[in-house]
């Protein structure tokens, strides 16, 4: 009774057998080939490379995980391990600088990043000077795709003690270098797929045949468009600049110096960084994976001919399929095009517009990974159109108050230009050895103006005002631990780290005002918001020296006499600022 119990649940596959050889090519498949079917499937070798990636189920892994690198995003590829030398060559690595906790997460593991890139496609909008703006997008790069990586390494480094050169495209025509022949001709030779599918069939594995075929399909029909539109762009000659515009170099941050770097605009963007391949790639692997998987139960089912039959063609799909590899060129359609050296000075207004975006993309690097933490950026003003305005304007050695002078004053803040965009002016420029830590606690108020301090009916105009700022609050550092010391002065040197928010933080301001006195404005505690109206205490020299001294707030500043070097040093970088608006 129980030898018959035993052989009633005797676990079978009666529908799948391993003694035909699957088992083995199942390790073919994830092991041979896998390299070279990533590379084409992402593009590397033009559309020929796309129809040919699939032609052989060996290397099938490989493909799936391309196209899921190319499919997701910088901080999702990083997270997935799914970034490779491939992915990297294909479309690069990046994240956007915004305010996004994973992209955050990802960056503090990451290397310094080789540049900034700003998206300028709809950058007229985010200024006065025309249009009307709705996005504009800021990156830093840890690898730049193959095609603007070939082209920044044939551009020499501008010194960072030189003014600023820019590159830009010579304008000529230009036409898009395209092997149009042997594109076509590989396209055409893939077409020997059916010749699998219809022996196959005519050994009785019809749908084997089938899906073994099918993201050859797929990727064929999307080769043929690819194709179809780079014979386009090959006549059609190019002489407008691209909306791409590239920072690389040594990039400042608290803590490193700005070394050499390299500033271009209107640079063309490689296509399949667009929204339409990473749909391609997307339903790719999901094409890929599908078919693998079916295949793998249909062919389980045949007999052993048909699987040696297949085995086959796989065989020789993989060497045909190393063969165009290595055949055709790399996709580079740009390489080649001139770039032109232009002094900022000579540029199009429309140019120095976007000169000031890259800026300030390049001060949004500088927030994100900032000792004090990017949450205490959070007012600080990123705008070109603001930051702009100043072209219509002078800067303020200090700011007026009313004629009757009281203790306190009423301010009304409409922003403040931080540390993080004197410091990239400053570099961009080359104009000035001023480092982050220089200016470190430097910044410029946007103040709204008394209007009885211009006219009776004037109204309130904007001022600006270089200023002192810093950053008050528990550090890092360890205090004593004897509390009846606690009161002893403590003194915490720039560039140190802070708890975060809830921990008492509060951004303190000293705004020069007439006779050598001094507004004092303290942001209310762990709330960062300086916009809108403020109650400030005026000061002279020893009330400031008195609250400075006393050790309390955790920085770096003991008298006011250092407030007044950091004072000069404001009013030299907002000049240098005022040096970059078009």
């Amino acid at each position: 009774m129980a030898s018959n119990s035993t052989e009633t649940f005797k676990f079978r596959l009666p529908s799948i057998t391993l003694n035909n050889g699957l088992l083995e090519i199942t390790g073919l498949t994830t092991l041979v080939g896998s390299g070279i079917a990533a590379s084409l499937s992402l593009g590397a070798r033009g559309a020929a490379g796309l129809a040919w990636a699939p032609m052989s189920a060996f290397g099938t892994v490989g493909i799936i995980r391309a196209c899921f690198s190319g499919a997701t995003n910088g901080w999702l590829r990083e997270t997935l391990s799914l970034r490779t030398p491939t992915s990297d060559a294909a479309i690069g690595m990046d994240l956007e600088l915004v305010d996004s906790p994973r992209a955050s997460k990802v960056r503090k593991h990451m290397d310094h990043p080789l540049g900034v890139i700003c998206d300028a496609k709809e950058c007229t909008s985010d200024t006065d000077f025309g249009g009307k703006m709705k996005h504009t997008s800021w990156k830093d790069v840890y690898a730049f795709d193959l095609q603007t990586l070939s082209m920044l390494d044939r551009l020499p480094d501008t010194n960072p003690d030189y003014g600023l050169q820019v590159l830009m495209y010579a304008q000529y025509d230009f036409r898009r270098k395209h092997h149009t022949e042997f594109q076509i001709v590989s396209l055409s030779l893939s077409l020997a797929k059916i010749m699998e599918i219809y022996v196959l069939w005519a050994m009785g594995a019809y749908y084997a045949g089938l899906v073994s075929a099918l993201p050859w399909l797929y990727f064929f029909l999307v080769a043929l468009g690819v194709e179809a539109k780079e014979v386009v762009l090959k006549r059609r000659p190019e002489n407008e600049p691209g909306h791409l515009d590239i920072i690389t170099g040594k990039l400042p941050r608290v803590g490193q110096e700005g070394g050499a770097r390299k500033v271009v605009m209107g640079v063309s963007e490689d296509p399949k960084r667009f929204l339409g391949w990473k749909i391609f790639w997307g339903v790719g692997a999901l094409t890929c994976s599908t078919s693998l998987v079916l295949l793998y139960f249909l062919l389980g089912q045949q007999q052993q001919e048909v699987i040696i039959v297949w085995v086959g063609f796989q065989l020789l799909w993989l060497v045909l399929r190393i063969l165009v590899y290595h055949l055709a060129e790399p996709e580079n359609p740009l390489f080649g095009r001139t770039l032109v050296a232009h002094p900022f000075n000579t540029l199009s207004r429309n140019m120095k517009e976007r000169v000031l975006l890259l800026t300030l993309a390049l001060s949004k690097y500088q927030v994100h990974v900032h000792p004090r933490g990017e949450y205490s950026y959070k007012e600080d003003c990123f705008s070109a159109k603001e930051i702009a305005s100043l072209r219509n304007t002078s800067i303020l050695n200090y700011y007026p108050v009313e004629s009757n002078i009281s203790q306190s004053q009423k301010l009304q803040v409409k922003g403040v230009i931080g540390d993080t965009t004197l410091s990239s002016a400053v570099w961009m420029l080359g104009k000035s050895k001023l480092t982050p830590l220089d200016v470190y606690d430097s910044c410029i108020l946007m103040l709204s103006t008394i209007p009885s301090s211009l006219t009776s009916n004037a109204p309130p105009k904007i001022a600006f005002v270089p200023a002192v700022r810093v950053l008050a609050g528990r550090s890092l550092v360890t205090s004593p631990a004897d509390i009846e010391k606690s009161y002893f002065p403590h003194f915490v040197p720039k560039g140190s780290s802070n708890l975060g928010l809830g921990t008492g933080l509060s951004w303190i301001y000293w705004i020069p005002s007439k006779d050598g006195l001094w507004l004092h404005l303290a942001v209310e505690i762990d709330a960062m918001n300086l916009v809108g109206e403020h109650q400030a205490q005026l000061m002279d020299d020893q009330q400031v020296t008195a609250i400075l001294a006393a050790g309390t707030l955790n920085i770096g500043i003991a008298h006011v006499d250092d407030v007044k070097e950091i004072l000069k040093i404001s009013q030299h970088a907002a000049h240098t600022l005022l040096q970059l608006l078009p």
